[in-house]
């Protein structure tokens, strides 16, 4: 059975704002984990011949509708997309119609009335929240309130993205929604931002009617506040960069916000303002050279650009009334929001917005590694809890329509995937690659088991500790570990299910943190770890999005204050001292975590017999 699936866009990509750069990676998500069963169509007013070539590159077909006055899709653009497929497939048939919000929300309404199928309506924003923020607009936001109660109260599976936004369709439609995470930049392969120098990046869409909500004077004006309050004492303010990708045309041409910012410095600081890129991919490559974001906006239901810099490992800035906080708030808790600064912006006084702003920009200037090292950690326990990657948003939208009778083709695949991590079963085909830095001190080892479904691993870690002896200016000195923390870093999907170590009484010196963290201490909690601790059952589940392999990659690290020193015969007053000695010549190679700053114990790599990692 074959499932054809048609979402309605303005554009293919970001020509047109945030929901269509949603869409097209989601629609992309979703040729590339329902392949070969599900087919991926997106009905767009008038697609250049370059768009439908980009999407056919990543498995999805565009189908060229007549736009509205408006641009967006007509409304009966349902019937046009079925007449394409029936003219090109050879089939009109289509399961699933994706609406996103107001925007083309009715149009997959009216497609799956009159053309049959279910229509699966996505909800990106909150009208009432902040369309009327700077005053004026009261009937358009009523008008659009009473659209989004009237779309999302018809029927049709609703989700949410983000959990601010999930909470807010099930206000709208009275019934229950679905969450969708979006995924990060696939693009992303390594942030190489200065730790010297900090360069700020602010992405949006910048005009002269948004700017009392999206606020890009503000994040300009932070910057000059933060340069003039530092006094040339932090060298990272010295000499700033700051580009503002965005602004309309006109603001470019007055050099409003190079103004602003330099009479807040009292000195020119370089300040780039920039269009607003129709691709969407030159923001990740400004992000990936950044070591700020800021997301000045008073309110987002979700804010997908913060979401962007976290999935570059930037540190970021962001106003508190954003759904991005509550978000890792509820994944994650403390252990997240500890990982990013949120400022209170009132919008009303200024003056005290542009001073918050200004102190949380200084603080990353402070100490940029300690920040890039929280952006790094926020992003790792993101991807080990959930994914984050467009596959597994996919997933989980196909798992939700199958929750409401849909028969969809991956479900058999997918309906273990919370499967007990301590159960393994059948080996897979993977292999370890494995470097233990201390042998002596620390020996790692990997294999996996299939789960109750493919795309589904069982982790196992079997782990040793012991103790290896050194001398040190004649003194004979034996080295161990006090206390480790073993990392699992998933490469492709996420850790699900119950984790060893969730219980500690059943595993006593083993607990399971947020992020893919477990702690590892001897049972007494103060010894010296020695022998094995890990490998007599599976740590955890992975769950990998259909079509993309299971692998991960492990660390186990000690900090330096684990390190312990016994010595075989040594003067009292001389153990400090010479302690200092044997740990200097300990950690000479030693390879560091630079998150934690803590040392590389051992690392390794289960997965497919391949060369990729």
């Amino acid at each position: 059975m074959q499932l054809q699936i048609v979402l309605f866009a303005s554009d293919w990509g970001s020509g047109r704002g945030g929901i269509n750069a949603f869409n097209r990676d989601f629609a992309i998500g979703l040729a590339q984990v329902g392949q070969p069963q599900i087919k991926v169509f997106c009905a767009v007013p008038r697609p250049t011949g370059e768009a439908i070539a980009s999407a056919e590159s990543s498995g999805v077909s565009l189908i060229p509708v007549e736009p509205d006055a408006h641009g967006l899709p007509a409304p009966d653009a349902g019937g046009a997309a079925a007449k394409w497929l029936q003219d090109n497939c050879g089939s009109d048939q289509v399961d699933v119609w994706v609406g996103h919000d107001i925007k083309t929300g009715f149009v997959a309404l009216k497609a799956a009335e009159d053309l049959g199928g279910s229509a699966a309506l996505i909800h990106h924003m909150r009208y009432l929240s902040y369309e009327n923020i700077s005053g004026g607009h009261g009937v358009a936001a009523g008008d659009k309130d009473r659209n989004q109660r009237e779309l999302f109260s018809q029927g049709g599976a609703v989700f949410g993205v983000g959990t601010e936004l999930q909470q807010s369709a099930r206000e709208l439609s009275g019934r229950d929604a679905n969450l969708l995470v979006p995924g990060f930049p696939q693009e992303f392969k390594i942030n190489d931002a200065s730790d010297s120098q900090l360069r700020v990046v602010v992405a949006g869409r910048f005009d002269l009617e948004s700017e009392p909500l999206k606020q890009s004077r503000l994040a300009a004006e932070a910057l000059g506040a933060a340069v003039f309050k530092s006094a040339n004492l932090l060298p990272a303010l010295e000499y700033p960069e700051l580009v503002i990708m965005g602004v309309d045309a006109g603001r470019i041409e007055e050099g409003e916000l190079e103004k602003i910012a330099s009479e807040r410095a009292r000195r020119r600081i370089a300040v780039v303002p920039t269009p607003f890129d129709s691709s969407g991919r030159e923001v990740v490559k400004q992000l990936a050279r950044s070591n700020l974001a800021i997301l000045p906006s008073i309110r987002e239901g979700f804010g997908l650009v913060g979401w962007e810099a976290i999935g570059c490992e930037v540190p970021l800035v962001l106003g508190d009334a954003t759904g991005i906080k509550r978000f890792i708030d509820d994944q994650l808790g403390g252990a997240g929001t500890g990982c990013f600064s949120s400022v209170h912006i009132s919008g009303m006084d200024h003056e005290a917005d542009v001073e918050a702003m200004a102190d949380a920009v200084i603080k990353v200037a402070k100490n940029i590694p300690k920040a890039r090292r929280d952006a790094q950690s926020l992003r790792n326990q993101l991807k080990s809890q959930l994914g984050c990657n467009w596959g597994t948003a996919a997933t989980d939208f196909l798992r939700a329509l199958a929750r409401q009778g849909l028969s969809v083709p991956l479900e058999k695949e997918l309906a273990g995937s919370r499967a007990n991590a301590a159960t393994p079963t059948a080996p897979v085909d993977a292999r370890s690659r494995v470097r233990d830095r201390y042998p002596r001190c620390a020996e790692l080892d990997l294999s996996a088991g299939q789960g109750s479904a493919s795309g589904l691993l069982n982790l196992i870690v079997e782990l040793r500790f012991g103790a290896t002896e050194i001398e040190v200016d004649g003194v004979g000195v034996v080295i161990g570990i006090r206390r480790a923390t073993l990392e699992v870093k998933p490469t492709h999907g996420r850790i699900r299910g119950e984790r060893l170590g969730d219980r500690p009484e059943r595993t006593p010196g083993i607990s399971a943190r947020a992020g893919g963290i477990w702690e590892i201490t001897s049972a007494a909690g103060d010894e010296v770890l020695a022998g094995k601790v890990l490998g007599d059952e599976a740590l955890c589940l992975i769950e990998s999005p259909p079509n993309t392999p299971a692998d991960a990659s492990v660390e186990v690290l000690a900090a330096k204050t684990d390190v312990a020193c016994t010595f075989a015969e040594i003067d009292a007053e001389e153990i400090d001292i010479t302690t200092k000695k044997v740990l200097g010549v300990f950690l000479k190679s030693a390879v560091f975590d630079s998150r934690s700053g803590h040392v590389v114990l051992s690392s390794a790599y289960v997965g497919p017999d391949n060369d990729a990692k």
